[in-house]
């Protein structure tokens, strides 16, 4: 598994645009909101018309199972490109693509094509049940377009369409992330809820304009051009209305929600690790700009998100491994010189944990891989400063039960145990500081 080592901004200073739910409808301008809106409604009428006649509501469930398999082997039956509701987001999608610069070729293609394609292989054969949504099980085609844009966001349309867009390959940590991002998008897709917040909507049909109604969608998928509610506002203006909208972000709300559970219950039956959603969600919780925005608000709080992350990956007795997840936190180990001696020094985040020699015919470089390794899984599992110790006989510090330093580490740094201990302990708290600033929210 090859990780990206990439960084970026989660918020682009141009748009501000956090990860969506369905629909980027408006990315720079509202020309769709003017030009292409009626139209789509128009057609979502008429889907409407066709698969809700009876809608039935998924059931929501607090217990966490996994999913069974539809068919382990043989080939999928997709969900034929003339159903409605394929075509209501294949023509938002050649509509979004009109605006859009895609990238067809190269590594992160490559990169989105192979992951996407492998979940939604998975995502095809084993129906997860709905928290919100609509339940019946639609195996779809999925498409995976790579956006060039700098903005960190991601995000579908009914039938399988999905649009990443390259700040967001950048900002991931690992494949496991980006596929925890893919996976939650799949999930809107799969337990169909723009369709489902097309239906809400429709209920309110006799209390605002098909121009509001309009602008509700834009709200609840978040894609007015400027992210503020300076564009909401327009459309409208007295309390009452404002009420329908806190209405329907509630169900916004409950998408993404449930696109969060969907995300982690998929990973289950991948390579891929589950926690990476928790890591993802962890470091959008602290990279977001904190906005009132009161009833206006399109997403659930983000560390409420963090925490339904955390809760659930512990009812599945799935371990937190955030240095699996995010390679950012993995330690890492550098071989220097010391006079005539050859050291190996274990760092985590430009944090110097400790310098190892050479010992019993182990090389310092292997000595120090093997023992940056145990740091990991130490840190992944509680590892707290007070169980930094010295060994029994005296002669060595050890962290937990591993002994990691020795008196010829000492010597050959021209230092003492002390010394040493004192130094691995900062250097332990500062790490264990930094993760509870980024992974408690």
């Amino acid at each position: 598994m090859s990780d990206s080592d990439d960084r970026g901004l989660f918020w682009s200073k141009e748009s501000r645009l956090p990860l969506k739910a369905n629909g980027a409808v408006l990315r720079k301008s509202r020309d769709f909101l003017t030009k292409g809106a009626f139209p789509l409604l128009g057609l979502v009428a008429f889907v409407v018309s066709l698969l809700w006649v009876r809608p039935g509501y998924a059931q929501t469930s607090t217990t966490a199972t996994k999913p069974s398999p539809t068919s382990e082997n043989g080939p999928i039956t997709y969900t034929p490109d003339t159903d409605p509701e394929v075509k209501l987001g294949k023509e938002a999608a050649q509509q979004d693509m009109k605006q859009l610069k895609l990238i067809t070729s190269g590594p992160e293609y490559e990169r989105l094509q192979k992951i996407g394609q492998e979940l939604a292989n998975v995502a095809d054969r084993y129906p997860i049940p709905a928290l919100w949504g609509y339940p019946n099980f639609k195996p779809f085609k999925f498409s995976f377009y790579l956006v060039d844009n700098k903005d960190v966001n991601a995000y579908s349309y009914p039938g399988g369409f999905v649009f990443v867009d390259k700040g967001l390959m950048d900002f991931v940590h690992s494949d496991d992330e980006l596929a925890a991002v893919l996976a939650h998008e799949m999930g809107h897709v799969m337990h169909h809820h723009i369709l489902k917040l097309l239906h809400e909507q429709g209920k309110l049909q006799n209390i605002l304009t098909p121009l509001q109604l309009a602008a509700i969608g834009m709200i609840i998928a978040g894609h007015f051009a400027d992210n503020s509610t300076a564009g909401a506002g327009f459309f409208l203006a007295n309390g009452s209305q404002l009420y329908q909208v806190a209405r329907m972000n509630g169900y916004s709300v409950h998408a993404e929600e449930d696109a969060d559970h969907y995300s982690i219950l998929l990973l289950t039956h991948t390579h891929f690790d589950p926690a990476a959603m928790y890591t993802f969600m962890s470091r959008l919780a602290n990279t977001e700009t904190p906005q009132e925005l009161g009833i206006l608000r399109d997403h659930p709080p983000t560390p409420q998100r963090v925490e339904a992350a955390k809760n659930l990956l512990e009812s599945l007795h799935i371990p937190l491994s955030i240095t699996t997840a995010d390679p950012a936190w993995r330690a890492n180990v550098t071989d220097i010189k010391k006079g005539s001696d050859d050291l190996a020094q274990i760092s985590v985040k430009g944090i110097v944990v400790c310098s190892v020699v050479g010992l019993n015919g182990e090389s310092a470089h292997d000595r120090a891989v093997a023992l940056a390794t145990k740091l990991d899984q130490l840190l992944d599992s509680g590892l707290q400063a007070y169980e930094i110790h010295y060994a029994p006989n005296g002669e060595g510090i050890m962290l937990r039960n591993t002994l990691f330093l020795t008196q010829a580490d000492a010597q050959a740094q021209g230092t003492s145990l002390e010394q040493l201990k004192q130094s691995l302990g900062n250097a332990i708290i500062q790490i264990l500081q930094m993760r509870q600033i980024e992974f408690s929210n």
